[in-house]
């Protein structure tokens, strides 16, 4: 068993001879390097996090994935792991761990803004309304001037069929950005005429991205 010295030594070593690796490109090989260094200590947080930046560019979330799992792991704490941890999670079209990881992080650090508006859009896809609703309105309660939060609010307020909220909320969004009213153009004149018996039940309308 190395003692502690020695092992963070060796640790260090590993890291320098790795970030060499990485400078020039050659991200299987600073892995391979890299996962000696976790044998060596396991709860070394900078090694897993170089394994995930190295996995990412190598176009392999799933490795990156197990790395910032070990790295939540070590660190419970860490609202930016467990948030890259959902994105990967989505990205990997695993919807349901992703949205308990964006959780946990915007439980640690709720003023996230951005992380609210992408926790809300994963839950427009398992058409968790309320939740989305309550999501982008947090979004915006910290950046009210995301007219994509603003849009994509009046989105969730027409499907759960709140017309009012969605025009207020729609009509802020394109006051913000003019470019985002094409995206309502099949619905937002029926709303302002308050002719919503035109709108089918079985519209869809896209979120803004």
């Amino acid at each position: 068993m190395l003692s502690p010295d020695h092992k963070n030594n060796a640790v260090n070593g590993i890291l320098s001879q790795a970030s060499i690796l990485m400078q020039k490109s050659r991200f299987s090989e600073a892995v391979d390097t890299l996962e000696e260094g976790a044998l060596i200590d396991p709860d070394n947080c900078d090694i897993w996090q170089q394994i995930a930046v190295c996995n990412l560019e190598l176009k392999r979330p799933k490795k990156a994935l197990e790395a910032f799992e070990n790295i939540v792991r070590i660190r419970p704490c860490s609202e930016e792991a467990w948030a890259e941890k959902g994105y990967l999670h989505l990205l990997l079209n695993e919807s349901d761990e992703g949205i308990e990881a964006l959780q946990e992080s915007l439980r640690i650090r709720p003023k996230r803004s951005r992380d609210w508006e992408i926790l809300a859009l994963a839950l427009i896809a398992h058409d968790r309304w309320e939740e989305a609703k309550h999501s982008f309105e947090r979004a915006i309660s910290l950046n009210p001037n995301s007219a994509v939060a603003w849009y994509n609010l009046a989105v969730c307020n027409l499907l759960d069929e709140s017309y009012d909220e969605a025009l207020q909320a729609a009509e802020t969004a394109f006051a913000i950005d003019p470019g985002l009213q094409p995206l309502a153009d099949e619905w937002i004149d029926l709303l302002r005429r308050d002719q919503l018996f035109e709108l089918s039940i079985f519209d869809e309308y896209p979120a803004a991205g």
